[in-house]
């Protein structure tokens, strides 16, 4: 090989060198014995594997020895599905997700995808398909904290739809589920959706008692307040009772520009 050969060679060698250096991101893996190992995320085998390259030496972690791991940043295929999720495009939003899934369940974006694939399921009316997606957590222990929000919000939306679809055993497991949790805006959920369960169930009183629970034992600050301030004025007036018009006021004046306020009754 001539040196113009030679010189080509490693100039390609270098440039795609580069260009994974370019693309790679760094990964945390919170091994089991408490170490924590940091690398260049090359991929994640389908049984979890992960493959990380430090330098110029690329090693395999085996799923069995980690805990959990997560890319420092978000991957752009899961940006990029968000962004057709935000956009309505909800078909190519389903699939881009399950793509990104696939990718990066491993790596610290499987609970996040599985909840925007479910999201995007549901703005089609597909709520069968997203349930069957939604139900992939059960049972799923939360290692890294850094899921918990969206986690939480993958289970809300599962007993969301189990409440609509009038599977209110299905519903109540997972509420119960979600009792363990000190957040306040979860257990705030948690009695606006045994208020949905009794008003489907046709007894308004009871209804009425749940939701108040949300617009009487929690700040202004909670985000589940306003839909509990909303049903309790409805179901009230519903049922011929003045009380009703004083929580529609209270929803009014403490939540101005609020869209709920366009649904009183």
């Amino acid at each position: 090989m001539n040196m113009r050969k030679i010189l080509q060679c490693a100039l390609i060698g270098f440039m795609a060198f580069g260009a994974f250096s370019i693309m790679a991101q760094e990964v945390s893996i919170s091994k089991k014995d408490g170490t924590v190992v940091k690398g260049a995320f090359v991929k994640a085998d389908p049984n979890g594997d992960i493959w990380i390259k430090q330098g110029q030496v690329q090693q395999k972690l085996k799923a069995v020895d980690y805990s959990h791991a997560r890319l420092k940043e978000k991957p752009k295929e899961v940006s990029d599905a968000e962004k057709l999720l935000a956009a309505k495009d909800f078909q190519k939003a389903v699939a881009a997700f399950a793509d990104a899934y696939e990718k990066f369940r491993f790596v610290g974006y499987d609970v996040f995808c599985i909840l925007g694939e479910a999201n995007a399921f549901v703005s089609q009316g597909k709520k069968t398909e997203a349930i069957a997606r939604l139900k992939a957590l059960d049972g799923y222990e939360l290692l890294d904290e850094e899921k918990a929000s969206e986690f939480y919000e993958a289970r809300k939306l599962l007993a969301t739809l189990f409440i609509d679809d009038s599977k209110f055993d299905d519903a109540m497991k997972i509420l119960s589920e979600l009792g363990q949790s000190n957040d306040d805006d979860i257990a705030a959920f948690g009695f606006n959706s045994r208020g949905s369960i009794l008003l489907k169930q046709g007894k308004k009183k009871d209804a009425v008692l749940m939701y108040l629970r949300t617009a009487l034992l929690f700040p202004t600050e909670n985000k589940e307040r306003p839909l509990a301030l909303l049903q309790v004025a409805n179901i009230l007036k519903e049922m011929q009772d003045n009380r009703g018009a004083i929580f529609a006021e209270m929803l009014k004046t403490e939540y101005p520009g609020n869209p709920l306020i366009a649904q009183l009754k």
